[in-house]
């Protein structure tokens, strides 16, 4: 896991580094209220997999939203020692976006939904599960109200018990988003 989070924390620091070089110049506007479409790839942990997500999000004030986001590993790209061969979440979220200055967005973000488990053999199937969400995400904004961001979510499931599983079982989701809008 620490090995994910320096590549989280290198990537944020690249954005930095490649904004204030490419965007010294050109003034952005500050996050408004409305709609923003997100989409994105990553990797889930808790086991390993890749993994592509979106969200919906509709802000009612430029520092708080409202939205759902949606997350799944892709088939077969993942550890095959898990006792899961895939899970998805479908989250309701709310947004909070301090106030920054310049190019740099920030969120903090929580919520409850739904999750998949995908089981494999012995004793192949399919099982929801209610989940609880929070994280936060580091953005930059690109201009012409687009936005490059990471977003980092800790889900707690509380679905059925394993013998290689806590309860609630806990995964993350990390994802580099380009986002539209809001």
């Amino acid at each position: 896991m620490f090995k994910h989070a320096l590549t989280v924390t290198a990537l944020v620091a690249a954005l930095g580094v490649w904004s204030s070089a490419a965007f010294a110049e050109n003034p952005v506007p500050a996050p408004r209220a409305g709609l923003r479409l997100g989409v994105g790839g990553g990797g889930a942990f808790g086991p390993s997999f890749v993994a592509a997500g979106g969200s919906l999000d509709w802000f009612v004030r430029p520092s708080f939203g409202v939205g759902v986001a949606v997350a799944s590993t892709l088939p077969s790209l993942g550890d095959r020692l898990a006792v899961e061969d895939g899970y998805g979440f479908a989250t309701l979220l709310a947004r909070w976006r301090p106030a920054t200055a310049g190019r740099l967005r920030a969120e903090l973000i929580g919520g409850g939904g739904a999750a998949r488990i995908d089981f494999g053999t012995p004793g192949s199937h399919l099982e929801y599960a209610p989940d609880a969400a929070f994280g936060a995400a580091v953005g930059m904004a690109l201009g012409a109200r687009l936005e490059l961001a990471v977003e980092a979510l800790t889900h707690l499931t509380f679905g059925e018990r394993a013998a290689a599983r806590a309860y609630p079982h806990q995964s993350g989701v990390v994802l580099l988003v380009l986002r539209v809008g809001g």
